[in-house]
């Protein structure tokens, strides 16, 4: 298994992205909030901001997922009336995809967590 970090950086060139690894405390947590970094990661524009995890193989399927953001087409999003849920649950399966090309396979409980999380979102 590679490590996580040579993981990201792989990533980040290979999908044009700027990947910040938030630390417990610093000025991300601090201008946002700690909380709103636990177990959770985000996306604006061409950078990722990769929450903070206790489990690194959730934190993985979150990067993907978040490069998923940026991967999922506008025509998808339009075909599927704007559906937060379907777009998520698309969004999910395209992080998975990408997980599983760079010989990544995660364990039942990242693809339980990862439905957990669509399950936060409402329909339409």
């Amino acid at each position: 298994m590679h490590k996580t970090s040579d993981i990201i950086s792989e990533l980040a060139e290979k999908y044009d992205v700027n990947i910040i690894q938030v630390v417990s405390g610093d000025e991300h947590c601090a201008a946002n909030g700690t909380d709103n970094y636990i177990n959770r990661s985000a996306v604006a524009g061409d950078t990722i901001w990769a929450g903070v995890y206790a489990d690194e193989n959730l934190k993985m399927a979150s990067i993907f997922h978040e490069i998923g953001h940026k991967i999922v087409t506008q025509e998808f999003i339009r075909h599927v009336n704007y559906d937060s849920v379907a777009i998520e649950r698309e969004i999910w399966r395209i992080g998975f995809k990408l997980a599983k090309e760079c010989n990544i396979h995660f364990s039942g409980y990242v693809y339980r967590w990862a439905v957990k999380n669509i399950r936060t979102y409402k329909t339409g």
